[in-house]
């Protein structure tokens, strides 16, 4: 069980720093292109929760 919540966990923290630093990526990279979606996606959802795209 404990090894299950820390892969959780680590997922969650990968997920979070692709969306933070992935629009530092060259555009029209998966990573670049990932994390402006899940951002919209974000904004969408919560009303601008990472600052304006």
């Amino acid at each position: 069980m404990r090894l299950f919540v820390r892969l959780v966990a680590l997922a969650l923290v990968a997920l979070f720093a692709l969306i933070l630093i992935g629009p530092m990526a060259p555009q029209g990279t998966f990573f670049s292109d990932f994390s402006l979606d899940m951002r919209d996606a974000l904004n969408i959802h919560w009303g601008m929760p990472l600052g304006y795209p």
